[in-house]
């Protein structure tokens, strides 16, 4: 039966498919005496025109409601409420137009100026020009007008953030009594019996309204339910929480712990709320309570909510009888105190709220409101107070004299126990004083800013201790990145650093303005400005946008990984296969990168908005101070320039500057480096090159001189002499034919015959290797034909000798 009803179905539903093209292709027959008429759509200046109108009336009226002085702060807040994504839309329209005024302007640019004789123009250039002045002019109107609602909507919004912090602040600081003022104390005993009455009266209504509704045993079923949902909720809470906890691990990990303390909060916030939602739907389902009371109803529900939810929060960090479990250092005993100080706050807390909410409903004299309050507010400080004095750093001896309690090392505990001390001085000053609103504000503030802090820190380390874990060598995302995407080791720590830092400042954020929320600070007002921080803010005739900044960096960094890659491209693989020289190599892959680096800055700049003729006059307005503070570098920027074009010093030359010498490494923007013989690098400034004098042994070829003085005794043949040191050098395979070798007589010494011989290799980088070889052989020779004979003891100093005979032009002795 069942399949031949889906068959059914099936074939009403093909049916239908097949007739609704036979109907689409049926035309309707027109009415008597119509028309077809096409109704062309409307244009986008038109369409933007109407959303600006519409903008202009809506601020209009913005601007009208906040003439009135008597506003309350719920009558702003609808206000702030009507202006949301209003200031969107108008910059939208912004966003839109301005690059058709661009686009324009450049086409009338090339269009040129009228000429003074109309006539002479062809008028097809003419007529193109007044259709785009008059469209120029229509989208600048546009412009104008979408400028000035967007400066009247954050003047508008302004108006409105001020008037309720004004608003906020005259309610916060208005004076009263004093908390010890006995004259509040006689007003409250005075206004007593009217107040009891009054409760007795709403006591009387809600009992007669509950028995109307329901009947005695009506009440009953109540009192069974409300029992029934509280026995239920810890079993209910114990499953929750067991079910992702393993409360028997004696070791836990650190995220184990995080995790379990944010189980317990969640659990409690999830039972109470199940609870609260119910009772709420029974009592308002039975309207059981007046209307009045309504309030009270909401406020006590909500108190227990937020109440187990903090108290399985605080349960969770201090763990009190699962040490392992446990989140801060302190002992039992100091876990024990610190989660009686949480429970007696916020239980003052919550039943400041609904005795403030029970006052309201009865109508009672401020002066209860005002003294309640101010008790409430006064135990809550102090049990503040005491919380603080068990929080400090460990001392064995503080900790004899004053008890225990928490052990803590973090940087930030101090500056935020003087904080606290400050805020509940000020507390108590204001309470005393007489500004018990302010006071009692302050209290209630301590207990919501103590439990964000407490969330937010638990949210930190839980999001800190996922990602470790997450990046752990042994975890499958770990593996998968290493396998798939070929991500080292060091880029995934830094890219666990990165997101760790980014959802830090997340959650501090959310911390942030959920404790400055009461003061007055919305997160709308906070993310409308951050949004106009962010997409724009004029100065002047430049719109300086950090969406625009951060596009221009980013624009910036491809620009210059392009260029990296084309003189890799270029230095790697295009220019060896040319015949290029080294030095020649160099200064076309350094000239690319200038090039490269140039344009892209331009880009950027334009990306920005900061076009050519403005990044002058910001170049103008700084040439003082290019002139005096950067002159060096710009000498220097310079000078490299001049090296590179004229190339009278390349990379790979030898060259002498001062008592240094050595083969030039890098020519930079600022100063060039060079690499002696001895491995050292020496960092010369380009204007030093440029204006100093300079050493270039390899300007012209890379022919190398070698230089060897070769004394021998005054009664040594000097035919002989000269010809061996021919034939050496001659047997050289490093030594060119031509010049062919040549060998200089000196001198005559008073005990020697000082000869020299000169020759020249290919490559001046091998000439103090060859010359080392040639003395080496020339000491060979002469002690072969008995011109240089050295008796046995001094015959370990052979070699010593020989590095006596090896001094070449441009290089050391060897050793």
């Amino acid at each position: 039966m069942t399949a031949l009803f889906h068959r059914l179905i099936l074939l009403i539903v093909l049916a239908g498919a097949a007739i609704a093209p036979l109907r689409a292709q049926t035309p309707t027959p027109p009415a008597v005496g119509s028309v077809p008429m096409a109704v062309a759509a409307p244009s986008p200046l038109a369409v933007q025109r109407q959303t600006l109108d519409a903008a202009k009336l809506q601020l209009d009226q913005l601007d009208r409601a906040l003439q009135n002085r008597d506003l309350s702060d719920a009558q702003l807040a609808d206000l702030r409420r009507s202006l949301t994504g209003l200031p969107d839309r108008i910059r939208a329209v912004i966003d839109d137009v301005q690059p058709r005024v661009d686009l324009l302007k450049v086409r009338l640019k090339e269009l040129g100026p009228k000429p003074a004789d109309a006539s002479s123009e062809v008028a097809d250039i003419s007529r193109e020009r007044d259709e785009r002045e008059k469209a120029l002019q229509e989208n600048e109107e546009i412009a104008r007008l979408a400028r000035t609602l967007a400066l009247q909507s954050d003047q508008i919004l302004t108006q409105i953030i001020d008037k309720r912090r004004e608003l906020f602040n005259s309610r916060l600081l208005a004076p009263s009594g004093s908390i010890l003022s006995p004259e509040l104390w006689y007003t409250v005993v005075q206004n007593l019996p009217r107040d009891a009455d009054a409760s007795r009266t709403l006591s009387v209504d809600i009992t007669q309204r509950i028995i109307g509704q329901l009947g005695i045993a009506g009440i009953g079923v109540l009192f069974v339910l409300c029992a029934l949902l509280l026995f239920a909720s810890l079993p209910l809470y114990r499953l929750f929480t067991t079910f992702f906890v393993n409360r028997h691990d004696e070791a836990p990990t650190p995220l184990g712990r995080d995790v379990a303390a944010a189980t317990y909060a969640l659990a409690a916030l999830a039972v109470s709320g199940t609870f609260a939602i119910l009772i709420n739907a029974y009592v308002t389902h039975f309207k059981l309570l007046p209307p009045r009371l309504e309030d009270v109803l909401a406020t006590v529900l909500s108190s227990f909510v937020i109440m187990a939810s903090a108290r399985a929060l605080a349960d969770g960090v201090l763990a009190p009888a699962r040490p392992q479990w446990r989140l801060v250092k302190a002992s039992d005993a100091t876990a024990a105190k610190l989660l009686r100080y949480a429970y007696l706050m916020l239980s003052f807390w919550a039943l400041m709220r609904i005795t403030g909410a029970v006052n309201t409903a009865i109508s009672s004299g401020l002066a209860l409101t005002i003294a309640t309050r101010g008790i409430f507010a006064v135990l809550i400080i102090l049990t503040f107070a005491s919380a603080l004095r068990s929080i400090r750093p460990f001392d064995e001896v503080d900790e004899k004299s004053f008890g225990t309690y928490v052990n803590v090392e973090s940087a930030w505990i101090g500056p935020a126990r003087i904080i606290g001390w400050c805020v509940v001085a000020i507390a108590l000053a204001a309470l005393i004083s007489g500004y018990i609103a302010f006071g009692s504000f302050l209290a209630v503030q301590i207990t919501w800013a103590v439990t964000v802090i407490a969330t937010t820190t638990l949210l930190v380390n839980l999001t800190d201790h996922a990602l470790e874990r997450l990046i752990s060598p042994t975890s499958r995302v770990t593996r998968f990145l290493y396998a798939t995407v070929g991500l080292p080791r060091s880029g995934l720590d830094q890219l666990f650093v990165l997101a760790q830092g980014i959802i830090r400042l997340v959650i501090i954020a959310i911390g942030g303005l959920a404790v400055l929320a009461p003061w007055g600070f919305e997160s709308d007002d906070f993310i409308a400005s951050i949004k106009h921080l962010f997409f724009g803010f004029t100065i002047g005739d430049v719109t300086i946008s950090f969406a625009g900044i951060f596009g221009a960096i980013i624009l910036f960094l491809i620009g210059i990984f392009l260029t990296r890659a084309f003189q890799g491209w270029l230095q790697r693989r295009y220019l060896p296969q040319t015949s290029l020289d080294s030095g020649i190599r160099n200064s076309v892959v350094t000239g690319v990168g200038y090039i490269g680096f140039i344009t892209t800055g331009a880009l950027s700049f334009s990306y920005v908005g900061l076009s050519l003729e403005k990044i002058t006059i910001v170049a103008g307005a700084l040439s003082v101070g290019i002139g005096f503070g950067l002159q060096s570098i710009v000498n220097n920027f310079v000078s490299g320039l001049i090296l590179l074009w004229e190339r009278g010093i390349r990379v790979g030359d030898l060259i002498i500057v001062g008592d240094e010498q050595g083969y030039v490494k890098r020519i930079n923007v600022r100063a060039t480096e060079i690499e002696t013989f001895d491995r050292a690098t020496v960092i010369v400034p380009n204007s030093n090159l440029v204006s100093g004098v300079v050493k270039n042994r390899v300007h012209t070829d890379r022919v190398g001189r070698i230089i060897i003085p070769v004394p021998v005794p005054r009664e040594s043949d000097c035919d002989r002499v000269a010809g061996i040191l021919r034939e050496t050098a001659a047997s050289n395979q490093d030594v060119l034919e031509d010049p062919a070798p040549r060998v200089n007589f000196k001198s005559i010494g008073e005990s020697s015959l000082n000869f020299e011989l000169v020759c020249f290799v290919p490559e001046v980088e091998t000439a103090v290797r060859v010359s080392s070889d040639l003395t080496f052989a020339i000491f060979r020779k002469l002690r072969e034909n008995d011109i240089i004979k050295l008796p046995p003891p001094f015959a370990r100093m052979e070699i010593v000798n020989a590095e006596a005979f090896s001094h070449p032009a441009g290089g050391a002795p060897q050793t």
